[in-house]
């Protein structure tokens, strides 16, 4: 799929990269499961989240932390292999 090719390529130069899958103020978002595990395979941690946590989650991600820390603090499933 050329998204996935171009998220590779994205995360393989060097750049930070974060997939949002979905926002939900329910925080029970639906997304493509096997999409995200496959973004998480090249190195993109893949998340959803509410709405309210959103700028957190990007500023972890600008500030280089390690956004599956951050997702498990806030109890935030995510597809993220290390």
């Amino acid at each position: 799929m050329a998204l996935r090719r171009r998220a590779a390529a994205i995360a393989g130069s060097g750049a930070t990269m974060v997939a949002l899958l979905a926002l939900s103020d329910s925080g029970h978002p639906t997304f493509d499961a096997g999409h995200a595990a496959a973004l998480a395979g090249i190195g993109v941690p893949a998340f959803a989240c509410t709405p309210d946590l959103f700028p957190d989650l990007m500023a972890a991600a600008i500030e280089r932390r390690d956004v599956g820390e951050w997702a498990a603090a806030h109890d935030i499933p995510a597809n993220h292999e290390s």
